[in-house]
């Protein structure tokens, strides 16, 4: 949605399966409504070395999908959630990452 030069918000949902309580399955899986998750160019780019990752298309692909979900597993939901992203979420990051590397 929103985009600027040092930053993108990026667009998720969390599943709900489990309770991290008795790590039973919930009868009723729960999808959460629309989170959104702000990624800054600083931090982005504190990850790793892009420069060399941008070089092949794979890696840089299934390298910012793990630094995503990495981040917002960690920063914003449950480890018993499981993220929700649809594939143009990540084309935001991944465009983030080029404006300021190249």
């Amino acid at each position: 949605m929103k985009k600027e030069s040092n930053f993108v918000i990026l667009e998720y949902k969390t599943l709900k399966a489990y309770c991290h309580c008795c790590n039973q399955k919930l009868p009723n899986v729960k999808t959460s409504d629309l989170k959104q998750f702000k990624f800054t160019a600083n931090v982005v780019l504190e990850w790793t070395e892009w420069k060399e990752v941008i070089e092949f298309e794979e890696d840089f692909d299934e390298c910012v999908r793990e630094y995503v979900y990495v981040t917002i597993g960690f920063f914003a939901t449950n480890p018993d959630d499981k993220i929700l992203i649809k594939d143009s979420e990540f084309d935001k990051v991944k465009q983030l990452i080029l404006s300021v590397v190249k």
